[in-house]
């Protein structure tokens, strides 16, 4: 089923024509899709898509010197289109940034989260920690960089020679614990450095493996609403899988659109009917205390996929309470 594919997987990255990229940002400007944004930290990260393939992109951070550039990044939100001018001051950062010079809003694409608060905050103990348990968010360039979720913070890792190859092959979503040191530059926002350890990098859960397994999980119920990547609403549980690590499991059936659509209407029912306040966990709203046990099996295909999923095979193996 392609739709499924289109809606729900994330898949690796193609290599953008970065000549032709450079130049055009340099003058007409090019088109990004904000994909995530830390306004305290004035940190934006976009995507630029080629427009005849849609699983054709690059992420870049953006950043700017310029106080008006500043203020309106923090005016945007995740899914707008913007058009951006600027350079990239060296190509050889494993994660590229772009130096804006110019931006302007295209089309704003909806958070899908509404006005719910969602603040930012690098947890505190992180300053006092030489290692620590976290889960992958995303490799860049082969594993040169490793994106790490700490507690609900996105940490960039530098990662060095002797482990490259193990964080290459890391899945988004892995549990993998890491030896570090905090980086001097740049003071905000916090970037790590891998110890050059062989140790310094070792996988606790691996996600390609669970693939096909069978599997029954509970945890809250979690909406990632509607929006230019997601034609309707998905639901998901979120589940603590310790080390105060927490991960989402997509509730699909990609072999029945019928079953799909009703195991969607029987958590949005219990969604709209929960009295419990609904909070913003940064790319999707949680409602904590709403519980749903799933049983099906464990689906991961692709290593950069957004999230895992459980794949249903009954209504009856959906529990709502």
């Amino acid at each position: 089923m392609i739709w499924a594919f289109f809606l729900f997987f994330s898949t690796a990255t193609h290599a953008i024509d970065l000549d032709r990229f450079i130049v055009e940002l340099q003058t007409t400007g090019v088109e990004l899709e904000v994909h995530g944004i830390d306004p305290e930290a004035d940190r934006l990260v976009a995507a630029y898509r080629d427009s005849q393939d849609f699983f054709d992109f690059q992420i870049f951070a953006l950043t700017s010197r310029n106080k008006a550039t500043i203020e309106f990044i923090r005016t945007l939100n995740r899914h707008d289109r913007i058009r951006v001018r600027g350079e990239i001051p060296s190509r050889t950062r494993p994660f590229l940034h772009i130096e804006v010079s110019d931006i302007e809003l295209l089309k704003s694409g909806g958070t899908g989260v509404g006005s719910y608060p969602h603040p930012i905050r690098i947890p505190d103990d992180i300053q006092h920690l030489s290692e620590m348990v976290v889960k992958v968010h995303a490799v860049h360039d082969q594993g040169r960089m490793i994106v790490a979720d700490y507690r609900g913070s996105i940490l960039p890792v530098l990662v060095p020679p002797p482990n490259r190859d193990k964080a290459a092959a890391l899945d988004r979503g892995d549990l993998v614990q890491i030896k570090f040191a905090l980086r001097d530059e740049p003071e905000w926002p916090v970037h790590l450095n891998l110890k050059a350890e062989a140790d310094a990098l070792e996988v606790l859960e691996h996600m390609s493996d669970l693939h096909d397994q069978p599997v029954e999980y509970e945890g809250d119920l979690v909406l990632f609403p509607a929006s230019p990547q997601v034609k309707f609403n998905v639901f998901a549980l979120q589940k603590d899988i310790g080390h105060g690590v927490v991960r989402e499991y997509t509730i699909i059936n990609f072999s029945d659109p019928e079953l799909f659509e009703a195991l969607r209407t029987k958590m949005q029912s219990a969604w709209d009917r929960s009295p419990i306040q609904a909070e913003n966990d940064r790319n999707k709203l949680i409602k904590r205390g709403l519980r749903i046990k799933a049983r099906g099996r464990f689906n991961f295909v692709d290593k950069s996929q957004a999230n895992p999923q459980i794949e249903v095979e009954s209504l009856d193996d959906l529990e709502v309470y």
